[in-house]
């Protein structure tokens, strides 16, 4: 549909009568965060980036692009870029770096082939969190109905800069988005100062819109508390992700 999102009306394998397919939000961010920290996902592990840094077909804008390989992992927590990742042959299948391997699987939220991953590295992911309905550069006309993005208002979030308003984050204003609670100082006074050095910038007017995740060459700054602020627009070095809802 027109509003960022698409309905399914037929009966799924999930059993919803109707499903929204939309692009995730914060708060499904946060959600997915959570789950892999608790005993429901790998517990206090953490998720293993994907760090590789290559483009097989050398086809992307300027030949390359941050990260082509979704399912892979580095060979440590917080592994440098990787340039000399398998391509998409025997040779991936193989590597205990894909998702399947015995390295791969610990960038699962599950630690194993069960969970969702590049929730650390790969691409940074665009999400539905926006500044006070700053469109900027994302190519948007208007913005869609207000459930289907998280929005951070001027009445609240009132500087132009991403320190005043990341401590402006509060439980009540940005609780449960992998936002708040994980931060290791306040005030903040830098851009890795979410749990496990992971990014920690936020919205503001120039740049109104979140990335998660840290990208393939971020090393310790990527990571599921890892968030950005980008003015919308496309890159080389971001993606974004759909999620299936009963709203």
């Amino acid at each position: 549909s027109g509003d960022g999102s698409s309905v399914i009306t037929s009966q799924n394998t999930h059993n919803f009568a109707s499903a929204n397919v939309r692009m995730s939000k914060n708060t499904d961010w946060g959600a997915t965060a959570y789950l892999s920290d608790s005993i429901y996902g790998r517990g206090t592990s953490e998720v293993w980036i994907n760090n590789c840094d290559h483009d097989v077909n050398n086809t992307q804008i300027g030949g390359d692009t941050y990260n082509d390989h979704t399912g892979w992992a580095g060979t440590s927590v917080n592994a440098s870029k990787q340039s000399s990742c398998s391509a998409y042959t025997t040779a991936y299948n193989n590597s205990n770096q894909a998702y399947h391997g015995t390295i791969g699987v610990h960038a699962s939220t599950t630690d194993n082939v069960y969970g969702i991953y590049d929730m650390s590295g790969g691409n940074f992911e665009y999400v539905m969190g926006n500044y006070d309905n700053i469109i900027s550069s994302s190519g948007f006309s208007a913005l869609p109905d207000g459930k289907y993005f998280n929005n951070y208002p001027s009445n609240v979030f009132t500087s132009n800069g991403y320190y005043t308003n990341n401590n402006q984050c509060t439980f009540q204003t940005c609780g449960g988005q992998a936002l708040h609670e994980i931060k290791t100082a306040q005030p903040i006074s830098g851009g890795s100062q979410s749990w496990g050095g992971d990014n920690s910038y936020f919205v503001y007017s120039s740049y109104p819109w979140f990335g998660r995740g840290g990208n393939g060459n971020n090393a310790a700054n990527a990571g599921l508390w890892s968030a950005n602020n980008v003015n919308g627009s496309a890159n080389i070095n971001y993606g974004w992700r759909a999620v299936a809802s009963a709203y």
